[in-house]
């Protein structure tokens, strides 16, 4: 994966993971940020949430398709 982007913050791991797998099921890459920091800490609204990245290229196809879900 290379230039990776925000695609969407979440506050829930488990939305994040949600939504990595309908990326994955679209043949969108993605990786989950700062899970394990926010999992350590037992927080995420003060660090910002959890990040979904994906590739630049993959951006707004990825962003409608988090947004279709309604998470």
């Amino acid at each position: 994966m290379k230039n990776l982007v925000v695609a969407e913050t979440f506050y829930s791991a488990s939305k994040a993971h949600i939504a990595q797998g309908r990326l994955q099921e679209e043949g969108i890459e993605s990786m989950i940020s700062d899970e394990t920091v926010a999992q350590v800490i037992g927080i995420t609204t003060g660090l910002g949430g959890i990040r979904l990245l994906v590739n630049e290229d993959d951006l707004e196809r990825a962003q409608a398709l988090i947004a279709e879900m309604d998470l």
